[in-house]
């Protein structure tokens, strides 16, 4: 599927940007709600 061969990934990268941030978020959260 991902092939370096490729020119400029441009949606896949905003596309995983968006993904890493949510999951970042999700992370940020669960671990303000597992310390209070």
């Amino acid at each position: 599927m991902n092939t370096p061969g490729k020119p400029k990934p441009s949606r896949n990268q905003r596309h995983w940007l968006l993904v890493a941030l949510a999951v970042a978020l999700v992370g940020v959260l669960i671990m303000v709600f597992g310390y209070w």
